[in-house]
Order: structure tokens, then sequence, then C-alpha cells
């Protein structure tokens, strides 16, 4: 089997891994957008998808911690909401027409993508594989 890009983000948990495909699926949206430069709605499609998407995997993963009695859940949940209000001041950004929005939204999550969940994700997985033990 082929090895992909998004492999080391398949923890072995489903939802989570679905969770996390979508999240690697937005961040292609806003690369093919920058390259592109399509019109001015399809970004703020995006940021409305991003917005989305913390709603319920952040929500996913907060049960998934709170269940499993995770000791560094609130420094997780610091993580999550640094990225809500990221999303927030990508929104206000998008009303006064910035021309570098999508570049600072593509180095924004591409951060995420390769600290965040990688990191701090993988704590939590790594907290249930050891219970399992």
């Amino acid at each position: 089997m082929k090895k992909t890009d998004i492999d080391f983000l398949n923890f072995g948990i489903k939802t989570i891994d679905l969770q996390h495909q979508k999240f690697f699926y937005l961040l292609n949206e806003i690369k093919m957008y920058t390259l592109t430069g399509e019109d001015n709605t399809t970004i703020l499609e995006i940021i409305d998808q991003l917005e989305a998407y913390t709603q319920y995997h952040f929500e996913t993963e907060n049960r998934i911690m709170t269940r499993i009695g995770f000791p560094d859940i609130d420094e997780h949940l610091k993580q999550h909401d640094l990225f809500i209000n990221k999303i927030e001041e990508f929104r206000i950004t998008y009303t006064y027409k910035s021309e570098t929005l999508s570049l600072q939204m593509l180095s924004f999550l591409q951060k995420w993508f390769l600290v965040h969940i990688p990191e701090y994700d993988n704590q939590y997985v790594e907290y249930i594989k050891e219970r399992r033990l």
C-alpha cells in the first residue's frame, strides 16, 4: 500500500483520523486558492468550513480527552482556543479585503498541520494507548 502525505495523521481512532483528513483537504483548498487567486467568495467558503470544522472536531477531541481523563486537557484546549480566535481574525481580515489573507491562512494552517496535530493530538492518543496496555 502506498503511503500518503497524511499517513502520519492516522492515529487509529477512525473519527479523529477522518476529521484530520478533512483538515488536510481544507489546507489543500487554501493552497489552491493561493495559487489560482479564484474569486473572493472561495476564501469566505473556506473560512466557513474551517469554522464548522473547529466546532465538530474540537468537540470530539474534548469529549475523548474528558472521557479518558487526559491530564493535559487544559493545555490542549488552549491550543483549540488559539485556533478558534485565528479563524475569527481571518473572518475580520476578509471583511477588509486583505490581499494577503490567503497567505496568512496558508501559513497558519500549515503550522497547525505540522505542529499541533502530530505533537498535541498525538499526546492524548499516546495516553490512550498507554492506558490500554
